[in-house]
């Protein structure tokens, strides 16, 4: 991908990131997404039950062994717009719930 197109891809999510944080915080988020396909977020509830183990059991993987999901819990009966964190290891090896995205 050439220079300008990540320019541009920096410049178009940094600005619609910057309504829901500090411009700084919002460029180095849209980077980092560019950069890395990737996207970094808080994760709640991790405290839970066997989370904790799960994330043990999780540090034993290389980051590249590992993918995490988003998926939507229209059943939550808390909230019905809840969005859950699984994460998975490649190859099949477990599934676990790490959490929820925050409001």
């Amino acid at each position: 991908m050439n220079i300008s197109k990540i320019r541009s891809r920096v410049m178009t999510l940094g600005n619609k990131l910057a309504g829901r944080m500090s411009r700084k915080e919002a460029f180095e988020m849209a980077w980092f997404i560019v950069q890395n396909g990737a996207v970094r977020m808080e994760v709640k509830g991790v405290t839970l039950g066997n989370r904790q183990e799960a994330i043990r059991r999780l540090m034993a993987y290389r980051p590249d062994q590992v993918r995490a999901f988003i998926v939507p819990e229209p059943e939550n009966p808390v909230d019905p717009n809840a969005l859950t964190v699984m994460v998975g290891i490649q190859w099949g090896k477990g599934l676990y719930r790490l959490g929820y995205v925050p409001k």
